[in-house]
């Protein structure tokens, strides 16, 4: 981008409407690459939060506490 940048910049103090033309193009590249990397990145981001959550789930499942045990006492009498 910062190439194109330079190139359009150079090609207008010059008044070089090839080298204009060259530069607007590798401008539109540039923009173009720059808004797929961004949606790109963007599902990543929404992907990466929805297996977060999923995780979190799995792991409130296998982590759950279960209910506590009654403790029975027994007497001497029980034993014998």
């Amino acid at each position: 981008m910062q190439e194109a940048e330079g190139n359009f910049s150079d090609a207008i103090k010059a008044s070089n409407m090839d080298q204009i033309s060259v530069a607007h193009a590798m401008l539109e590249i540039a923009r173009k690459r720059m808004s797929e990397a961004t949606t790109e990145l963007s599902a990543l981001a929404a992907k990466r939060k929805r297996v977060d959550k999923k995780k979190r789930h799995v792991d409130s499942l296998l982590h759950k506490e279960s209910p506590p045990t009654k403790k029975v006492k027994c007497s001497n009498r029980d034993r014998e």
